[in-house]
């Protein structure tokens, strides 16, 4: 993990998170899919389940701005559970 990235350009990857878990709850496609994929993606695990079409994109442009390496630790896991809800 890095350093910690400043305060307002977090501010506008929270943002961006939260854009990305509407985009997710419109696609029409299984949340638990999606955020399934994305989780084995950010654990590096091989078992991510396939997509259906065009979400693959998304589930790409998700995974690297929670997996920013120039995040802090706690902004990584801030990022995290405001895109999974936790």
């Amino acid at each position: 993990m890095g350093v910690a990235i400043d305060d307002m350009a977090f501010e506008t990857m929270l943002v961006r998170t939260r854009r990305f878990r509407q985009r997710v709850h419109g696609l029409g496609v299984s949340r638990a899919l999606i955020d399934g994929n994305v989780d084995a993606r950010l654990r590096r695990t091989p078992d991510a389940a396939e997509l259906p079409a065009g979400s693959a994109t998304l589930v790409e442009e998700i995974v690297r701005l929670l997996d920013n390496p120039e995040l802090s630790s706690q902004q990584a896991h801030k990022l995290e559970r405001t895109y999974f809800g936790e």
